[in-house]
């Protein structure tokens, strides 16, 4: 479930895949035409709190605890159908009230956002009880019923991953009491941002018009892609320095939250929380998180080469860690726009299959599948479920900057994948995580508008700096990797039994961030200061569940799907088979992420696209 208090928003010369001419449409597409009009979901909240208490009382008199066990496939059609029609009024109450908080001007829009996320936290409890009676039926049998029963037959995705899971769970009492505590875990992530929201934390400092600032996260965030590298490293001294009073309270979270992961893997009979949710919300063989360590760790000399070539452009000498932050000046003035971003979307689905550029066509065409306003909270997320009978949602708060205008290519990407999850094949309204295929999707998309962008820039200048950005974006991979490693170390002193204090996480983090980035080699300086940068860039380290863990082979499957046509396969059919987990889908169609060779498109191509830099460099 994607948290909307902190959605973290998710590039190239391919010369396996050749580049397309564009002519970019001025006024082709409106923005105000993809931009809802809430009163055509709710005509006033006064409608929606009639229907948010109609679902909630509905949900809270549901118990599957009591009911009998099921004897037939009917009863469980009857009881899975139902529940559907459940999940649509719930979809529908959430997601108006998680806009209605996105616009930024309602009256106690935080009491609607925790209502429509509060919904949706109870109905995946109220789908563990189900889960439970499920689970003690007879695994042939319920292989039988899915097989035989053409109505349960759009469940089959859902119903699948239950029958795979079945050694792994425990039993339903335990099951049921597992689910609601993710509701608590969660609570890590609510405090986190608390923390972050007290003002005598932070230093006050004098910015670049000698005025007094409080330099809290987001007075940093803005300061760190400064031009003025004097002016900012003073600030980010004094920022991450400040971090020191809350070391340990942070830490503490942050630990309770790896703890409890561990516990609940250790109930299911996992010794390891990692192992227990890659395999539980990704269908990943054990293993699968340390191989993707290997890679990141053998392949550390590709992400120190770009720092090197990174500093030699922007610095003409040694890179800055805080240097990742700056934009190119090469593209400080470039015009991104709206109409450009979906030209891009849609002539690069050409290039990719007929199939997906219809598919393409088809999302275009329906606009009412996206919101692209411009409102405060708003950042990309894609909201799932694309379910059977009910369309996809993609939104996005669209400015002309890179970010947004990559986001929105990413996004069209998912919805044209999605569209083959519309009908009787579709993936089934109990599917609500959002997997790693498809967020590879998305990461596909981005990397294609680097692409096309960087093919039409006639300037040398501004073709090595989207190349930059590209190269950018693919060193997530790493970063994401630096995470999941520090995760692992923590779990391991957990397991160990050490006592962990603030310090020892933030030393532990600056050792590994000066490893990848090759600190004691002279590639680049990584300053002490940096060791807290865990606390604040990387709040994600206190979501559930590990959802940023997924970000780093998402990246790996977009490269592959966007310079390999043998991948196509994943853009137009991840939900027609009977199994939807992200291992199966990707394996079925040639991604082993058990593998470390599936990783190899990724760094490949961060060096195919430094190899071009250089020569251009050399031509210059």
């Amino acid at each position: 479930m994607i948290s909307f208090k902190n959605p973290y928003i998710f590039f190239l010369i391919f010369l396996s895949l050749g580049t397309s001419s564009i002519i970019y449409s001025q006024s082709k597409y409106k923005q105000s035409e993809y931009v809802w009009d809430l009163t055509e979901i709710y005509n006033s909240d006064i409608t929606w709190e009639h229907d948010y208490n109609e679902v909630n009382t509905i949900l809270k008199s549901k118990n599957f605890q009591h009911i009998p066990n099921f004897d037939t496939s009917r009863q469980l059609l009857e009881v899975l159908e139902n529940l559907s029609l459940l999940r649509v009024k719930i979809s529908k109450v959430a997601f108006y009230s998680i806009l209605r908080w996105e616009e930024g001007n309602v009256k106690n829009g935080e009491q609607f956002l925790e209502k429509g996320e509060t919904l949706l936290a109870d109905f995946e409890a109220l789908l563990a009880e189900l889960e439970g009676k499920i689970l003690i039926l007879d695994k042939k049998s319920l292989q039988n019923w899915v097989s035989t029963n053409k109505d349960l037959y759009k469940h089959r995705h859902w119903l699948n991953q239950l029958i795979d899971q079945k050694e792994r769970r425990s039993t339903p009492e335990v099951e049921y009491a597992l689910r609601k505590t993710r509701k608590w875990i969660s609570s890590s992530i609510d405090a986190y941002w608390e923390i972050q929201n007290i003002n005598n934390i932070w230093p006050k400092m004098k910015d670049k018009n000698n005025e007094e600032i409080l330099l809290n996260r987001s007075a940093f965030r803005a300061i760190r892609n400064s031009a003025n590298t004097g002016y900012r490293d003073k600030m980010a001294q004094a920022y991450y320095n400040s971090l020191d009073n809350v070391q340990n309270v942070m830490a503490g979270l942050y630990v309770r939250k790896i703890k409890s992961e561990l516990e609940l893997a250790q109930l299911r009979g996992f010794s390891d929380g990692i192992d227990a949710n890659w395999f539980f919300y990704g269908g990943v063989p054990e293993g699968g998180y340390q191989i993707l360590l290997e890679v990141a760790r053998e392949n550390k000399q590709v992400l120190q080469r770009y720092a090197k070539l990174r500093g030699k452009i922007l610095n003409n000498g040694m890179l800055t860690y805080l240097d990742f932050f700056r934009t190119p000046k090469a593209l400080e003035n470039y015009n991104y726009n709206f109409n450009s971003s979906m030209d891009i979307a849609f002539e690069a689905s050409k290039m990719i299959s007929k199939e997906f550029h219809e598919n393409m066509k088809f999302a275009f065409e329906n606009k009412n599948w996206m919101h692209l306003a411009d409102v405060p909270k708003t950042s990309r997320y894609h909201i799932r479920p694309p379910v059977s009978g009910i369309h996809p949602f993609f939104i996005l708060k669209y400015k002309p900057a890179i970010v947004q205008s990559r986001a929105l290519v990413g996004g069209l990407f998912s919805l044209a994948a999605s569209v083959s999850s519309i009908g009787k094949d579709g993936i089934d309204v109990f599917e609500t995580e959002a997997p790693t295929h498809i967020s590879g999707t998305i990461y596909a998309g981005d990397i294609w508008f680097d692409k096309m962008i960087s093919s039409q820039s006639a300037k040398k200048e501004e073709k090595i700096a989207h190349h930059l950005q590209t190269l950018e974006f693919l060193k997530r991979f790493f970063k994401n990797s630096i995470l999941i490693e520090l995760d692992s170390k923590i779990q391991k002193m957990i397991i160990d039994g050490k006592a962990i204090r603030g310090k020892d996480v933030s030393n532990l983090y600056l050792d590994i961030l000066r490893d990848y980035y090759g600190h004691d080699l002279y590639v680049m300086d990584i300053p002490t200061y940096l060791k807290n940068d865990w606390i604040t860039e990387t709040a994600v380290l206190f979501l559930p569940k590990y959802e940023h863990h997924f970000w780093a082979p998402s990246i790996a499957i977009g490269a592959a799907m966007a310079t390999d046509k043998k991948f196509k396969g994943l853009f137009t059919s991840p939900y027609k088979n009977d199994r939807y987990d992200s291992y199966s889908v990707l394996k079925r169609e040639g991604i082993d992420l058990s593998n470390k060779k599936s990783y190899q498109y990724l760094i490949k191509l961060m060096n195919d696209i430094m190899d071009e830099i250089e020569k251009e460099l050399n031509d210059y």
